[in-house]
């Protein structure tokens, strides 16, 4: 019989995303702006809601390092983070999410 052999595929996880801030803030909006994550190939913001965290939108690399995001109901408090993420192939790896921005709308 012959001996079979496996690939093992390693993927360094992204650093977490540092400094995120908080931009303008509007009835409907934030603008967030974040430092780069040079071992990351993109990130995904997300909102706390019903109990869990949401993907608000996946980024991809070419992207700058800022989003602002819209839809929001005024006078709400939203928490956000970012999570920095790798790709290999169709293999991806989260790293560790930001620390928890929370922002009110006016």
């Amino acid at each position: 019989m012959g001996e079979k052999s496996a690939e093992l595929k390693v993927i360094t996880l992204p650093d977490a995303v540092s400094k995120l801030n908080k931009g303008a803030v509007t009835n409907s909006a934030v603008t967030f702006s974040w430092a780069t994550v040079s071992s990351a190939d993109g990130y995904v913001i997300q909102v706390y809601k019903d109990g869990a965290w949401t993907k608000v939108i996946s980024l991809g690399s070419g992207v700058a390092s800022g989003y602002r995001v819209t839809g929001l109901s005024s006078k709400t408090a939203y928490q956000f983070r970012i999570v920095s993420f790798a790709k290999d192939g169709t293999t991806i790896c989260y790293g560790r999410p930001s620390a928890v921005t929370t922002v009110t709308t006016l």
